[in-house]
């Protein structure tokens, strides 16, 4: 049926420039949604493919953080060296593109070489496939958020938009640093507060608390998905409403094994999480065991450490800040209704620590309450044959 829509105010009579900066001001998912909806918008695209990728995905929020991800190197996990500052241009048809610069070198990464990258499109590609995935978590997180209450149920607003994509690609850094997939090394070792060696600890006190607060927002939403959609499986037939129907048996839930089998596969990075969700969700608990348990070496051997890392953290600014009860810590969810007056708690949205090191000298700790040393509890991937320590 042909359109009624007067000429001119469809958006295809619209001039092709304004198309393009129209996809330049959208995330992957909504230029793919746009492609697929008429063939004029994918042809219009496919033409200028390399330049409208490049330029969307600079004006994501978390472009800065795909970036630091992208070019991550194993050599960053010496405190010195956590994101230390790098050059990256993209080679066009014409001149290279700046996409990250070195112009002002913190005191701090004095004397340390600046990395410097250059970027075909290929590269832009693999960045594209990074920001889908952050994208199919945008569209997860009000699904995990209403998970007990769908009728309440909303899209998200465009400042919580922003709010979840830069907290997926935090927490994506951390896991490619610290989870043990991406290098072999990790610390058995419990974070301590007002360590400043600890790049765990650094990596978390590079954001403001507000940040910090609304990735333990998201956090909660992971360790809710995890234990609900991926170690949860068919193992029992119930008597439902409507008759028979299959009960999901949350693993070691009977022998108190599920809160640690649970942290030990919310080790997987939000693209490895996003795969198994999709594909082995509530499967044969074997099945997904023998999927999964062969992405690290010695999967089974430590439970995820961002929880521990975000709570010292957390302490930390409360010390600092002089608060003295977690209930006196402003709230700063993803979600509008979930965060209080940023008027009146303006001083927690810039806190963050550029150097990773808390502000204090080495008197000013000493006198504040020392922390324990610990290993972390050794993890449990469900399999029968269970190690208790």
């Amino acid at each position: 049926m042909a359109s009624t829509d007067p000429p001119g105010l469809r958006l295809q009579d619209l001039p092709a420039e304004t198309i393009l900066r129209i996809m330049e001001l959208s995330t992957p998912a909504a230029i793919l949604n746009l492609c697929l909806s008429a063939k004029v918008y994918y042809t219009l695209f496919n033409n200028n493919k390399a330049t409208t990728m490049r330029r969307a995905l600079g004006n994501l929020p978390e472009f800065d953080l795909l970036l630091y991800l992208y070019t991550a190197d194993r050599e960053e996990l010496q405190p010195t060296r956590m994101f230390c500052p790098r050059v990256i241009n993209c080679e066009t048809q014409s001149t290279p593109v700046n996409l990250m610069n070195a112009d002002d070198i913190p005191r701090w990464f004095a004397g340390i070489p600046v990395l410097e990258h250059t970027f075909q499109f290929s590269d832009i590609e693999e960045l594209w496939k990074r920001a889908k995935v952050i994208d199919w978590w945008v569209e997860m997180y009000p699904r995990l958020r209403w998970r007990d209450a769908p009728e309440d149920r909303r899209c998200l607003r465009p400042n919580e938009d922003t709010r979840v994509r830069k907290a997926v690609a935090r927490w994506w850094l951390y896991a490619h640093y610290h989870h043990g997939f991406s290098y072999s090394y990790r610390s058995f070792v419990q974070p301590r507060k007002w360590e400043m060696s600890d790049t765990r600890l650094m990596q978390i006190r590079l954001m403001p608390t507000s940040e910090i607060r609304e990735l333990v927002d998201l956090w909660c939403r992971v360790r809710d998905t995890v234990s609900k959609d991926l170690c949860s499986s068919p193992e029992r037939i119930c008597l439902c409403e409507n008759g028979y129907g299959v009960d999901l048996v949350p693993w070691g839930d009977g022998e108190g094994r599920h809160q640690k089998i649970v942290r030990t596969y919310m080790k997987l990075d939000p693209e490895q999480l996003q795969y198994y969700l999709v594909h082995y969700s509530n499967w044969k608990k074997t099945v997904i065991i023998n999927a999964i348990s062969g992405c690290s070496e010695e999967f089974g051997r430590d439970t995820e450490t961002l929880s521990a890392s975000l709570n010292k953290v957390l302490e930390e600014r409360m010390a600092v800040g002089g608060i003295d009860a977690w209930t006196n810590l402003p709230r700063f969810g993803i979600l509008d209704e979930d965060r209080a007056s940023e008027r009146n708690h303006a001083e927690w949205l810039n806190d963050e620590w550029p150097d990773g090191r808390v502000p204090l000298t080495v008197q000013q700790i000493s006198a504040l309450p020392a922390d324990t040393t610990a290993l972390f509890r050794r993890g449990d991937d469900g399999k029968d044959t269970f190690i208790p320590y």
